[in-house]
Formats: C-alpha cells, sequence, structure tokens
C-alpha cells in the first residue's frame, strides 16, 4: 500500500510560512500539524501543492481520516536519506524508539483527521505513519520536514507549519438474505449491521432496522471501510424464532465497490445469509370422551413438533397445568415418530397439578441427540375428574411448550385448551298438592347394550363411594340409596352426560310407588335449578267408610247374626 505525503523536502531545505504566521527571526521552536486525508476508490489521488501553511479548503472528494497513528522523530544524528522508503522510516524510528536523547513524539489524528504535535524545538524531522487507514490501496513514502521553515521568498519564518497526507481507502458494500429452513426466501425478517472493534474495544453500530423484503435481502449498505463486521437478527417474523448467530464478513481492499464515478457495482457487494427455523407448535386434546363420571380415567394427548435445529436448543420443556378439579394418576408415555422413548431421556415431575416434561434444560440435557432428526413429540397421560368438580363447568388441562433455541425464549400453546366436563340433575319430590315429601329412596341406573362393559347387557346401578367417586354395579341391592330431604330435594351429580332412569324404592308413608321408573337425561346445562326434576306421588288406596255409627253397629250386628244361623245350619243337618 502506498501513502502519499505531499509535503516532501529535502534534508537542509526550509518551507516558508505565509506572512501572517511569519516572524522576523529565527524561532527556536514550533509546531507540526500533520492532515490525514482519504479518497476512496482505486482513482489516481490528486496533487496538494503545499508549502507549509493550512489550506482554506480541502481537494475535491478528500475526507479526513481520523484515528491514524503518526510517529515524528528529529533527524539530528541520523544518516537517513532526504526520501526515505516506509521500510527504512521504521526501521529508524525503531532504533530510537524511547530513546530519551532523541527528540520524538507519537500521536493520532482526531476526528477532523489532524495530528498536533506538542511543542519541539526547531529541528529536521522525520513523519511517518504507524498505523495506516484501514483500506488503504495507496499510501506515499515518509516524509522529511525542517521546523521552522523559511518561505518561498526567504522573508519570513513559520513555526506552525501544516502537512497534509493522502491514502486512497477502499469502500465496500454488504447485504444479507433471510431463508427458511428449506432455503425459501423469507420476508419481514430484521437486521443491525455492526463493524467489529478493535481488541478491547466494542463494535460499533452501522445501520439497525434493516428489513428483508420479498427475495429475502435486505437493502444494500455502502461504505463500508476495510474491516471486519457482522449483520445479526434482531427480529425475526411471525411463526419463526429470532436467529441470533451473527453473520461474520469483512470487507477487504479487494472488495471496492465502487467505479471511478462513485457509482456502485453490485457485482461487488458482499452477499451474506441466514436460516430462520419455525417455532414449534403444540397442540392437546382429550382421547377419552368429553363427559365422565367423578373418578373414571381421562386421558390426555399433547403433540408437539421437533425443530431441525434442535440441538442447538438449551431449552425444550412441556408443561401441563391441570385445573383442581382434575387428579393426575400417572400412565405416561413419549413416543418419537411413533416410537416410544426411553425414560431417561426426559424427566416428568408432578406437583400440585402441574406435570412437567423435561427434554431439555440447564440441568438436564436429556434428549438433545435423541430428538435430532426427529419430527413429531406426542404425549398421552391419565387423570380423573375429582369430587371438586362442578357439573356442567369445563375443566381445563392447559398445555405450554417452553423453548430456548440457544438465542430467545419462546413458547407455544393451544389456541383453545381442551377440556372435559361432568354432569349432574336436581330432583324435587312432591305430592299431587306439590307439597313437598320427604323420606322417598330412590336408585339411579343405566342400561348398557354389553358394548365397554364386558359383554353385560342389563341395568347398571349408581354407587357413590366414600370418597366421592362413581362406580356401577349389577347388584341393586349394592346401589346407592338417595333420599329426599324435608324439603323433598335430592341430587345426583358427577355423572357423565347420557340418559339414565330413576327408580322409586321406597314411597313416603301413605302414598305409592311411581308405577314406572323416571327417565331422565344429563347434560351440560341438567344441573341448574331451572331444569329441576319434579317427582310426584299419589296417596296409597283405602277401605271407603260412609254413614254414622248406628251404621256401621248394624253392620256388625248382621254379619254375626249370619254367623248364628250357619252355626245352626250345621248342627241340624249333621244329625240327621
Amino acid at each position: 500500500m502506498l501513502m502519499i505525503f505531499v509535503l516532501m523536502v529535502p534534508l537542509g531545505f526550509s518551507l516558508l510560512s505565509s506572512p501572517a504566521e511569519a516572524v522576523t527571526e529565527k524561532p527556536k521552536e514550533g509546531k507540526l500539524f500533520i492532515h490525514k486525508l482519504k479518497f476512496t476508490g482505486v482513482q489516481d489521488l490528486p496533487s496538494i501543492m503545499g508549502d507549509g501553511a493550512q489550506l482554506s479548503e480541502l481537494p475535491s472528494g478528500a475526507a479526513p481520516s481520523p484515528d491514524v497513528e503518526f510517529a515524528v522523530v528529529s533527524l539530528k544524528k541520523s544518516k537517513l536519506s532526504a526520501s526515505p522508503s516506509q521500510a527504512e522510516a521504521i526501521a529508524y524510528y525503531n532504533s530510537v524508539k524511547n530513546n530519551p536523547s532523541i527528540t520524538q513524539t507519537t500521536g493520532k489524528t482526531d476526528a477532523a483527521g489532524i495530528f498536533e504535535t506538542k511543542t519541539l524545538p526547531a529541528d529536521k524531522y522525520l513523519v511517518v505513519e504507524l498505523t495506516s487507514e484501514l483500506g488503504a490501496t495507496k499510501i506515499a513514502a515518509p516524509v522529511v520536514v525542517s521546523l521552522p521553515t523559511m518561505n518561498s521568498d526567504g522573508s519570513a519564518w513559520n513555526d506552525q507549519v501544516h502537512i497534509y497526507t493522502k491514502n486512497a481507502v477502499t469502500l465496500g458494500a454488504a447485504k444479507t438474505q433471510k431463508l427458511t429452513e428449506d432455503n425459501q426466501p423469507l420476508i419481514g425478517a430484521t437486521f443491525s449491521l455492526y463493524k467489529k472493534g478493535l481488541t478491547g474495544q466494542p463494535d460499533n453500530l452501522v445501520q439497525a432496522n434493516l428489513v428483508s423484503h420479498g427475495d429475502g435481502y435486505t437493502d444494500i449498505i455502502g461504505n463500508l471501510v476495510v474491516g471486519d463486521y457482522y449483520f445479526v437478527e434482531t427480529n425475526a417474523p411471525d411463526n419463526f424464532l429470532l436467529n441470533g448467530r451473527k453473520i461474520d464478513f469483512s470487507i477487504k481492499p479487494e472488495n471496492h465497490a465502487y467505479d471511478e464515478s462513485g457509482t456502485l457495482d453490485e457485482t461487488k457487494v458482499v452477499s451474506t445469509n441466514l436460516l430462520n427455523y419455525l417455532k414449534p407448535t403444540l397442540s392437546g386434546e382429550r382421547l377419552t370422551d368429553e363427559s365422565t363420571d367423578i373418578g373414571q380415567t381421562v386421558t390426555w394427548k399433547v403433540t408437539t413438533d421437533v425443530p431441525k435445529n434442535i440441538t442447538d436448543y438449551t431449552k425444550y420443556v412441556i408443561t401441563n397445568t391441570l385445573e383442581s378439579h382434575l387428579s393426575y394418576i400417572g400412565n405416561i408415555t413419549i413416543t418419537l415418530d411413533g416410537v416410544v422413548v426411553n425414560p431417561s431421556h426426559y424427566k416428568v415431575t408432578e406437583s400440585n397439578g402441574v406435570i412437567t416434561i423435561i427434554f431439555i434444560d440447564e440441568l438436564f440435557p436429556g434428549a438433545t441427540d435423541q430428538l435430532a432428526n426427529g419430527k413429531q413429540l406426542i404425549i398421552t397421560f391419565d387423570t380423573v375428574i375429582n369430587h371438586t368438580a362442578v357439573p356442567g363447568t369445563p375443566i381445563s388441562n392447559n398445555s405450554i411448550l417452553t423453548v430456548n433455541n440457544g438465542y430467545v425464549d419462546a413458547t407455544s400453546t393451544h389456541p383453545t385448551a381442551p377440556s372435559v366436563e361432568t354432569g349432574g340433575r336436581k330432583f324435587l319430590k312432591v305430592n299431587s298438592s306439590q307439597k313437598p315429601l320427604a323420606n322417598a329412596e330412590f336408585v339411579i341406573y343405566k342400561n348398557v347394550n354389553g358394548k365397554g362393559h364386558d359383554g353385560y347387557k342389563g341395568p347398571l346401578y349408581l354407587q357413590r363411594n366414600n370418597d366421592k367417586t362413581i362406580t356401577w354395579t349389577k347388584e341393586k341391592k349394592d346401589a346407592t340409596v338417595l333420599t329426599s330431604d324435608q324439603d323433598g330435594k335430592f341430587e345426583a351429580y358427577g355423572l357423565g352426560y347420557g340418559s339414565y332412569l330413576l327408580e322409586e324404592t321406597k314411597a313416603p308413608s301413605g302414598y305409592n310407588l311411581l308405577t314406572e321408573d323416571k327417565k331422565f337425561t344429563i347434560d351440560k346445562k341438567s344441573y341448574s335449578d331451572e331444569a329441576q326434576l319434579v317427582i310426584v306421588n299419589t296417596n296409597a288406596p283405602t277401605i271407603p267408610i260412609t254413614g254414622s255409627i248406628g251404621t256401621i253397629l248394624f253392620f256388625v250386628l248382621g254379619l254375626i247374626l249370619m254367623g248364628l244361623a250357619f252355626l245352626i245350619y250345621r248342627k241340624k243337618y249333621s244329625h240327621a
């Protein structure tokens, strides 16, 4: 690379100051002002005719170049030539560096591209660049300058000498493309572009909010100086998880992306890409009937996707939160694409109705390897409805998949949690005058046709156990008896939806048993007060009694006379 210093003078030659900076006697000290300019591209660098004075304006196309380091070293005892090469200048500098007997100073250009030295004694000095502009393609040889300098007509001295150096600099351009896991363009991803800082320095944001378009590419970002860069995704499209991997690339001197007119050559744009993977989904369903009895098994199924980049994941956990009306009884089974997963590759915990299935987390690497190349996990487990259930009210199993793909946390849930219900019915026992009747006794049964009952066909009678669970028996004598209270009320609850029959086994005193069993249904609304079923009993039959006490006596006397006549008849004919 070639660094060009425009102020190059032979040993012993002096530059003259402008009249405004002139002094009548040769100063014994002064300062150097080293200006660093950069020109982009590969065009020829313009000449800058300097005489040590500050330019009123910079050449066309020039821009300040900050943070470039220079060394200024006295040549009083040096045999260095008047036009040393870069290698000769660096070798000399290294030979006298930190030598207290040799006047020297170092420093970097500021934001305006200027390095102002400290006050230096009058002498001949070597000015050499120690760290070149990143991407510099042309630099000049070091310069030898006298301080102070005499102006061209010899009328004055200049002790504030300005030196202009210039470099040709590469400017590159870059873009990135967002792709799906199937290498299809993905619209709507957002990126930021950073330039890597030097060792120990922070990275610098170049451009934020770069959004991928229909072809998956972001806009082109140009005017990138030589250096190391990276794109990083800051927001993923819907249904995808953010991929936080840095997409590294470099702008090198050969990556200059503009022609001599400054027009971007898109064939020289550095292009990168990044894959996005779909966020794994979760669905849940109930495998058993929509309603059932308290204590009967309810089986649940949870299905989740296994992402193609599962080996990058640091968390993959499924949590099932049961409502308090459900109790977990176990029987968990897990399959991956139809094959049972070894229980050593996951961990199950249950506490207060929360069932947690851990495949991957920070303390349990678990099934990362086994899940690789898998597509779908299916989990089934059993619960029962417990005695706290409210008839007609859905009881949900809420499942959630919690993941971390190595960069971000995310969750997936079923849009509507699956649920199960149980039902009931309220009854009221009254007479024909609608007066409540107490102490009527009933049993409930249902007729089955053999399906699901080991071929048995006939009635099954309801049993309510001590823990309030429901079972069914073939024996009527073992059925639970429901008794109407003082208000004539009784109820059945915790039954699956369907048709049942109510049989009265004992009528209240003075009343007849029902002549036929009462058919009723249980559904979502049957437990409401409005759906209460009224059971009417009729009075028991009696012998009618009419007339006064005299009529009764006459009736009794007639019976006696008839009895006496029968006895006389038998006695008369027995002696004949």
